[in-house]
């Protein structure tokens, strides 16, 4: 069904939206319908990480795969 797309889920650890265990969640079932899923749970809640890790991770994985 979603065979080879590559999927990208950063999960903020203190998310005050969702509980901890949807993203990992939604991970497999991503893996299940066949995606190259790509999980990190940061240290962060909802929104953007205040390091700016979400954009170190997600820039050079879009550049990689989108190019």
């Amino acid at each position: 069904m979603l065979e080879r797309y590559p999927v990208l889920i950063l999960a903020g650890a203190h998310d005050d939206r969702r509980k901890r265990s949807d993203a990992p969640i939604v991970a497999q079932q991503f893996r299940v319908a066949g995606a190259q899923v790509t999980y990190r749970e940061l240290d962060s809640g909802h929104g953007w990480e205040q390091t700016g890790l979400d954009r170190s991770l997600s820039r050079p994985w879009f550049a990689e795969r989108f190019k």
